[in-house]
C-alpha cells in the first residue's frame, strides 16, 4: 500500500522502459551511471568528426534537446506511458489510455473547418482521427471501444503552456487539469480546481505527463504532482528512458510486440 492509498505491486526495473511505481526510483547503480553519462555523451556529440558519421543529428535528436515543451518529447514520454499500461495488466485493467499531441491539434483544425461550414464539411478529413480512436494509427495505442478514460496532452498556443484533458467516455465529459482553459465547449467541460500548478514557466511539459501518470495508476494527484518533486522526477524520467535504450543497444532486452516502432 502507498502513501495515497494506491496498492500497486513492486515493479521489475531493469525489464520495462519506465517502472510500474510512479515514485519508484531508478537502481541507485543506474543513476549514478546516467549522471555521469550526461555531460560526456552530450559533449560527444558536439565534437567535430573525421568520418562521416552514419546517422546524423536529426536521427537520434529531439528538437528541442532537453526541453520537456516541445511537442516531441512530449509525444515519447505518452507513448511509453502507452506502452506502460500494456505491459502490467494492473494498469491495463483501469481501461485508460492515451494519444498523442497530434490528435487534440488535428480535432482542434478540423472543428474550426467544421463551424465555418457544418453541411459543406468533407468527414473523409477525419479517417486520421478515427484510425487514432480505433488504436490503429498511435504507437501502442488502444480502441476507444475498449477503454473508459482518453488521457491527451494540449498545447495552447497563445499561452505556450500545456495542459492534461481527461475525456471519460463513459458519461462523455471532460476535465482540464488547467485553471483557467480559454474558449468554448460544444460538451460538458470541468474545470479541476485546487489542483497543483507550477512555479515557473518551464515545468508545464512535465506536470502533464505526470498528471497522465498519477492518473492511469489511480493515483492521488493532489499528493505527487507537486512542484517540488518536478525536477527528480524530470531526472528519474530521462534516466529510465536512457538505461531502456542503452539495453536495446547492448542487445540485452527485446521489446514487446511494436519493437520495430519504438523511439
Amino acid at each position: 500500500m502507498t502513501h495515497d492509498g494506491s496498492s500497486l505491486k513492486a515493479p521489475n526495473k531493469l525489464i520495462h522502459a519506465l517502472p510500474l511505481g510512479l515514485a519508484d526510483e531508478p537502481p541507485k547503480d543506474t543513476l549514478e551511471e546516467f549522471k555521469e553519462w550526461f555531460p560526456k555523451g552530450l559533449l560527444k556529440k558536439t565534437l567535430p568528426s573525421k568520418r562521416p558519421p552514419r546517422y546524423t543529428a536529426k536521427h537520434d535528436t529531439l528538437d528541442k534537446p532537453h526541453d520537456l515543451g516541445c511537442m516531441q518529447h512530449i509525444d515519447v514520454a505518452f507513448y511509453y506511458l502507452r506502452k506502460k499500461i500494456r505491459q502490467f495488466p494492473e494498469l491495463e485493467q483501469r481501461k485508460v489510455t492515451t494519444v498523442d499531441t497530434f490528435f487534440p491539434a488535428k480535432v482542434r483544425s478540423l472543428w474550426t473547418v467544421y463551424q465555418s461550414a457544418p453541411d459543406k464539411f468533407n468527414w473523409g478529413c477525419c479517417d486520421s482521427i478515427f484510425r487514432i480512436m480505433l488504436g490503429v494509427r498511435v504507437q501502442s495505442g488502444a480502441s476507444w471501444f475498449d477503454v473508459n478514460t482518453v488521457l491527451m496532452p494540449i498545447h495552447f498556443g497563445d499561452l505556450k503552456h500545456w495542459a492534461l484533458v481527461k475525456l471519460e467516455l463513459t458519461n462523455w465529459t471532460i476535465e482540464f487539469k488547467l485553471r483557467d482553459p480559454p474558449g468554448n465547449y460544444p460538451i460538458p467541460v470541468t474545470i479541476m480546481k485546487d489542483i497543483p500548478q507550477q512555479a515557473n514557466g518551464g515545468d508545464c511539459g512535465m506536470f502533464t505527463i505526470k498528471y497522465a501518470e498519477c492518473l492511469i495508476e489511480g493515483r492521488d494527484v493532489r499528493y505527487w504532482v507537486i512542484d517540488a518533486r518536478m525536477q527528480i522526477f524530470r531526472e528519474w524520467l530521462a534516466c529510465y528512458l536512457w538505461a531502456y535504450s542503452k539495453r536495446k543497444l547492448d542487445q540485452t532486452y527485446k521489446s514487446d510486440e511494436d519493437e520495430e516502432t519504438d523511439f
